[in-house]
């Protein structure tokens, strides 16, 4: 019987060291290329009518038996560069959960202390339905008065304090109306709308697809992005020595004070990018000339840092993160990266990315029901056969900024198998920063439900250090809808224990071999009082393959009002 247990011992530790050799905190060090200082790009000054546009800027609804258009993100389907995990080493993962458990270590013995607490519902009100596209990708921002969505490829404009639509959905390519330009001729997709709250500017992107190697900025020329005025740019990712174009899928910019900050996959195997467009030119319609590093596969999105509340310190480099599993990419142990990019206007040429901080986190599967897929089609839906994507590869939209004096903070999330059975749920970290010092794990937590799948979130912090996070839930028996958890700054570390808020129950599934549910929803904080979050995300009202609706969603939390 020793002799049993002493085995049994053995092969205990056998396991444990097997999946978790790649923990350690020590990891290849990463090959930064750059800096690359690219052409100027000359800006495109446009006046266009948002208010009375013609009937060929307004995409039509999508309704079955129209043909779809898929935005293209399937060429990462492959998983390309990034190694598989194997069934072996994937049994051993799941012996491992189910003795030690995959749950995040911070959350396991939290006792919370009350009664949970609730939001304070706002404005939920319907935003742009289907376009022909089969994936939405949600976005917004919300500026003084007004609260702006984008989707795959339209924008649309509503009035804040009431919902009223103070446009009709539109082409984002009906900015370069008339201009003759990629932008115009093309649908640019995997838009991102960002408020510049000290410029009182809106930035409205996208990439154009298929070849996906133009990007298209559009910059308000004031706070009413119902204005006529706009300045328009259009770059091409392009090498400027050898002129090679490249990708640059799954943009996310972001506004610091010194550019506007943007971050691309190339993909295939052939890495990332991160880009600087000097936002001070851009706010007075000038030329700009984009400083850019390249760091190599694994293809793992960073995400820029995004300011709410009051600015950076001066000098601040713009900080980006990510998520690495170091199992999976075979390079170190599970992570979070942060990155600095420090660019010099007057010498673009000595601008500086560097990784400035590695830090160990619990660990976490990237990988669910799927050795080799990238996108994993896992999330079960009712009546249908066809499973969703979890995109657990790459962190979720958006990494939030804020600057508390005493600290700095960047929050973000990503979707991981909790259970190690394919089981969706939701990672969130928040890091900080003393002053003049590294970047830290404040906490970190782990969202999800014994029943439900939780996947593709949205996470953001309010002026008092609330958290609220968004998210679709999903099972064999509940459509994909959109709810939200939130925490209040004085809960226990890594806990969300505020009452679960079901913002949208759907009422369909995604259907017709149709697995792409989207890459990212917008959780975002509104500048005016630094309390209200306004959502957006994605659902079904009926069954289809490509009749999704959106929903925008506004919310208070406790302590806030």
């Amino acid at each position: 019987m020793l002799r049993f247990f002493s085995l049994l011992g053995a092969l205990t530790c056998l396991v444990w060291v097997l999946v978790s050799c790649g923990n350690e905190s020590g990891h290849r060090k990463t090959v930064i290329a750059g800096p690359v200082v690219h052409p100027e790009v000359r800006p495109i000054w446009q006046k266009v009518d948002l208010k009375d546009p013609p009937a060929s800027a307004i995409p039509p609804r999508w309704k079955p038996g129209d043909p779809t258009i898929d935005p293209g993100d399937a060429r990462f389907s492959a998983a390309l560069s990034l190694p598989g995990e194997g069934w072996f080493r994937r049994l051993l993962r799941s012996i491992r959960c189910t003795i030690f458990s995959c749950e995040s270590k911070s959350a396991d013995t939290l006792e919370i202390p009350r009664e949970p607490t609730t939001v304070t519902a706002g404005l939920n009100i319907n935003g742009i339905a289907g376009t022909g596209l089969v994936v939405p990708d949600p976005v917004g921002d919300i500026g003084p008065e007004h609260y702006v969505q984008a989707v795959n490829s339209a924008f649309q404009v509503f009035d804040k304090k009431t919902g009223a639509t103070l446009t009709s959905p539109l082409y984002i390519s009906y900015l370069w109306e008339d201009t003759d330009s990629v932008c115009e001729n093309s649908d640019p997709m995997d838009p991102i709308v960002r408020y510049d709250r000290q410029g009182q500017r809106w930035l409205i992107s996208g990439f154009v697809n298929p070849s996906s190697e133009y990007m298209c900025i559009a910059v308000s020329e004031g706070a009413d992005p119902t204005g006529e005025n706009w300045h328009l740019y259009e770059f091409k990712a392009e090498d400027p020595v050898n002129h090679h174009p490249f990708s640059i899928d799954f943009p996310k910019f972001s506004v610091w004070a010194d550019a506007y900050y943007l971050s691309t996959v190339e993909g295939a195997g052939q890495g990332l990018d991160v880009w600087a467009f000097q936002r001070s030119r851009m706010l007075a319609g000038q030329s700009v000339t984009p400083v850019r590093f390249h760091l190599p596969a694994p293809d793992i999105a960073l995400l820029p840092g995004d300011p709410d509340g009051p600015q950076p310190p001066a000098g601040s480099p713009g900080w980006f993160a990510r998520q690495v599993d170091g199992e999976r990419v075979g390079n170190g142990g599970d992570r979070v990266e942060v990155y600095a990019f420090s660019v010099d206007w007057t010498t673009p040429g000595q601008s500086t990315f560097v990784l400035t901080d590695s830090l160990t986190v619990d660990p976490f599967d990237s990988i669910f029901c799927t050795t080799d897929d990238v996108l994993d089609f896992c999330i079960p839906q009712p009546d249908s056969a066809q499973k969703l994507e979890t995109l657990g590869l790459w962190p979720q939209w958006r990494l939030q900024y804020r600057n508390f004096g005493d600290h700095e903070s960047l929050l973000f999330n990503h979707t991981i198998d909790v259970d190690g059975n394919g089981h969706a749920g939701i990672r969130w970290y928040e890091l900080r920063r003393p002053p003049d010092s590294g970047w830290t794990v404040a906490q970190q937590g782990l969202h999800y439900d014994e029943d439900l799948y939780y996947f593709m979130g949205s996470i953001s912090m309010d002026g008092k250090g609330n958290i609220a996070l968004g998210y679709t839930a999903s099972n064999a028996s509940v459509f994909p809808g959109i709810r939200i958890a939130h925490r209040i700054a004085g809960d226990p570390p890594g806990s969300m224990p505020g009452a679960e808020y079901v913002a949208v129950e759907g009422a369909g599934s995604q259907t017709d071999g149709n697995s792409r549910w989207g890459d990212y929803s917008s959780m975002d904080v509104d500048p005016e009082d630094d309390c209200t979050f306004w959502y957006t995300n994605e659902y079904y009202e009926t069954s289809s393959e490509a009749g999704w609706s959106t929903r925008i969603i506004s919310f208070k939390l406790p302590e806030c009002d």
